[in-house]
């Protein structure tokens, strides 16, 4: 986190312990929080206090805390927020009815490409951590490269300055470079393949869409396990190419 003149101390400590709690669904003693954060005791007891008295923060008989009632009204919040428009939400119903996959819909915030609406089939799989506002390793995933293909080279070289391509297996790109050389075939060939990148034995398909000024503004994809990746890899991408691009005429673009 850049924390600069303007970070106000108090807040983000407040932020680090909701955030703790969160990885922590039984509750921690204060204490327990204290150490983890290195805090001081007596002021982890203020922000603790603070934050239950607003709902954020409960407190079990045991002296326990967990996250309070208000953290699912945010998230409600935050969840509506990200809803994406209700013909783009069909298409996706579509895609996945139609691939009896797990379909993903993502879209472009903020210089970020969020995952906004997943649906998952019988038969769906889960990978890694992917939920609703998911925006990390995005050099692994076909869905946000389905859309940073189309980015100009120095908006693509600026946004992944200074980070680390961590391989997440033998298949994730391991620098730049190798990202750039997958960014210009998937701009040649106008979707997006990842086989094993993300997650080991998992596959996913992945088109762009564009708006009416002809930029890419979100993206559909289906995931599914390798063996069925090789059955029915044309098939798929016909789907997810034919998906983007009803969503991408439902926009404007011609």
């Amino acid at each position: 986190m850049d924390k600069n003149k303007t970070t106000i101390k108090s807040v983000l400590k407040a932020l680090q312990i909701l955030d703790l709690l969160g990885q922590h669904p039984n509750g921690l003693l204060v204490k327990e929080i204290s150490i983890e954060l290195k805090l001081n005791i007596s002021t982890t007891y203020h922000l603790i206090n603070t934050m239950l008295e607003l709902g954020y923060v409960n407190k079990t008989k045991e002296d326990m805390y967990t996250l309070g009632y208000r953290i699912p009204y945010l998230n409600n919040a935050f969840l509506q927020s990200m809803a994406p428009d209700t013909i783009l939400n069909q298409f996706l119903q579509e895609l996945s009815n139609i691939t009896l996959e797990t379909a993903y819909l993502g879209m472009v915030q903020d210089n970020d490409v969020i995952l906004q609406r997943i649906i998952d089939c019988p038969q769906a799989i889960k990978v890694k951590t992917l939920y609703i506002g998911y925006k990390d390793y995005p050099y692994a995933r076909a869905l946000p490269k389905s859309i940073m293909a189309f980015w100009p080279e120095s908006q693509i070289h600026q946004y992944f300055a200074g980070q680390t391509f961590e391989r997440l297996t033998e298949s994730t790109p391991a620098n730049i470079e190798e990202l750039m050389v997958e960014l210009h075939q998937i701009r040649e060939h106008g979707y997006s393949i990842d086989e094993q990148g993300f997650t080991k034995g998992i596959c996913c398909i992945a088109a762009p869409v564009f708006d009416a000024s002809k930029v890419p503004v979100s993206a559909y994809s289906v995931t599914m396990p390798y063996e069925r990746y090789r059955e029915n890899r044309d098939d798929y991408l016909e789907k997810v190419c034919t998906t983007a691009k009803k969503a991408s005429q439902y926009l404007g673009y011609s």
